[in-house]
């Protein structure tokens, strides 16, 4: 007889996130005390209180963080790389800070470099322009873990090589929600690891031949999803995922109910 095995959910962040009735988030900035704080702010600290208690690796942030990352850029100009890319930490650091006060094993999310929409007018070169972006993405990842954030989720539906060879590491996950058998098996040049909705477990199996991938996470699946990995992956290797785009309320706790295998 088949036990019901529970597994791990870990969150990817999200797409975007709904943003608040305009009443409640001024009364949430109204108790905000000596702190600066926007609807970034409210999303993020927002989207970790709901996945506290519930998922057992919260991530806060995603493709939406985009736009603060964007603002503290200093060298653009009308979406234009004009200058040397640098940035302002400030608001990094306190985003930082505020999901580390509701969870302190939090991850954060966000686009890589080339999924920022940022035009090269300075380096003119491809190559070069995102070697300069990551270098200030290595300093943006190092600040946030200095404060204790433990990794980070590069969120795209594909991936420059450069920023591949120059952001890959231990703490870096490359996460593709809409990529394809090329862009997966780009990922897995530079990780063991994959994440995938189920619409794309089918490629995953097809190219296990060709890489050694050690665990793979499935985003918003069902205890059938899980248990067709079972022919490829042990249990332990095997775990559930969310990422969602303007979640719907309690996105979290229905996903934990569906974090099961039957074996």
């Amino acid at each position: 007889m088949k036990k019901r095995q529970n597994l791990i959910l870990k969150s990817f962040g999200a797409g975007d996130l709904k943003n608040p009735d305009p009443l409640l988030l001024a009364e949430w900035i109204g108790g905000q005390k000596k702190v600066c704080c926007d609807l970034i702010s409210y999303k993020i600290e927002s989207q970790v209180k709901a996945q506290k208690n519930v998922a057992d690796v919260s991530c806060s942030g995603g493709i939406f963080y985009r736009h603060r990352i964007f603002e503290s850029l200093l060298g653009i100009k009308s979406g234009f790389l004009i200058d040397e890319p640098f940035f302002e930490s400030e608001y990094i650091k306190l985003d930082a800070e505020r999901v580390r006060k509701i969870s302190r094993d939090t991850w954060f999310s966000f686009p890589p470099p080339s999924g920022m929409h940022i035009e090269d007018n300075y380096y003119k070169n491809r190559s070069d322009f995102i070697g300069g972006m990551c270098s200030v993405f290595k300093k943006i990842m190092r600040e946030q873990r200095d404060l204790g954030i433990k990794k980070h989720i590069l969120v795209a539906d594909f991936y420059d090589k450069t920023e591949l060879d120059e952001l890959s590491s231990e703490r870096v996950f490359f996460f593709s929600p809409k990529g394809g058998s090329k862009v997966l098996e780009s990922i897995l040049e530079y990780q063991n690891r994959i994440a995938v909705f189920p619409e794309k477990l089918a490629v995953v199996f097809k190219i296990l031949d060709e890489y050694e991938i050690k665990n793979i996470a499935v985003i918003d699946g069902s205890p059938e999803d899980f248990e067709s990995c079972l022919n490829y992956f042990d249990p332990e290797d095997i775990f559930a995922g969310g990422f969602c785009n303007f979640c719907e309320e309690n996105y979290w706790v229905k996903l934990k109910e569906r974090a099961f295998l039957m074996r």
